[in-house]
């Protein structure tokens, strides 16, 4: 479980437009580079916890879609845009500080 920020790749290794999959104190992270911002969720679809990294990735509508049952979730939010999926995926924060990409600890959901 992610506590506090921890370094999870290096701008290098994301370039825009791109997905990157990584492991953060043991919690699988599928980070985004969408326009001059970067965003992380969960790599696991809530629907039948399939790794999200492996589906098509939309930077254009910051969505991802699980190559299952092409379920899509926002990156920015995390709720799923397209079911079967009906529940979010976790949301983490993210900042760069120089060429090292940051992840905290996930956000809360509303209920």
């Amino acid at each position: 479980m992610i506590t506090e920020y921890q370094m999870a790749a290096t701008v290098d290794q994301l370039p825009g437009g791109r997905i990157l999959s990584v492991e953060v104190a043991g919690e699988s992270i599928c980070l985004a580079h969408i326009g001059d911002e970067y965003f992380a969720i969960n790599n696991i679809c809530t629907h039948m916890y399939t790794r999200l990294d492996q589906g098509q990735f939309y930077p254009a509508t910051c969505e991802i879609e699980c190559p299952l049952h092409d379920s899509r979730f926002n990156f920015i939010t995390g709720m799923p845009t397209k079911p079967p999926a009906d529940e979010p995926v976790a949301t983490y924060p993210v900042r760069v500080e120089g060429d090292h990409i940051l992840v905290g600890p996930r956000k809360e959901h509303p209920a």
